[in-house]
């Protein structure tokens, strides 16, 4: 099985400071931001990196969950203090001016990379990795692109000392095996079994 997804940070309750800019786009006041809506994709687009950050929290899963945070000032610049997973999931969503409103209904970072894989080895998998050569078996990474196009010079993460952190990863890898001999009908034990068990009912072939 070969699973390419988003993924969530690990230590994702990590109190961070996200950074974001003010002057690559229009700054909108407060009030006019509030006043404004719709989410239309050419005036999300012309907004700058903060007050795009202001209306994600607002209609992150449509204001169910609370998404909590404080903002500061830190030598001169404005920055916004809350948990890892959080800054995450802004930063996976923040370039997504087409389809804003139906993205704000997902979550991406709910597990992490090794919750995933967790979450398979209980069910029976296997996990591949390579130590050796990571970039043939399971694995999480930063797409660097992301960062060169759309982080650098719009968003900077740091930490309570005020350092750069690392970039959470944006996506995963995950290949995963499981002994043929397991894949039989009427012997699901899990969830990711039960989707074999009910595709062999169907007749379906895997």
């Amino acid at each position: 099985m070969l699973i390419r997804d988003v993924v969530g940070p690990e230590n994702r309750d990590l109190s961070v400071s996200l950074w974001c800019s003010d002057g690559d786009g229009r700054d909108l006041a407060a009030q006019e931001l509030a006043e404004h809506q719709g989410r239309e994709a050419d005036w999300l687009r012309g907004l700058c990196t903060s007050n795009r950050f202001r209306l994600f929290t607002k209609d992150f899963l449509g204001g169910r969950r609370p998404f909590p945070f404080t903002e500061a000032v830190q030598e001169g610049q404005t920055i916004f203090r809350l948990a890892l997973w959080q800054a995450a999931e802004f930063l996976s969503k923040r370039d997504y001016a087409d389809n804003w409103a139906s993205e704000m209904n997902e979550e991406f970072c709910f597990w992490s990379f090794s919750q995933w894989k967790k979450a398979l080895s209980e069910a029976g998998f296997r996990i591949v990795e390579n130590a050796d050569q990571p970039d043939r078996g399971s694995r999480s990474y930063v797409n660097s692109w992301i960062v060169e196009h759309r982080y650098n010079g719009c968003v900077n993460l740091l930490g309570a000392d005020g350092t750069a952190l690392n970039w959470p990863p944006s996506n995963m890898v995950i290949v995963a095996e499981k002994p043929l001999a397991e894949l039989v009908c009427g012997q699901a034990r899990s969830p990711f079994i039960a989707a074999v068990r009910v595709g062999c009912k169907a007749g379906s072939s895997f």
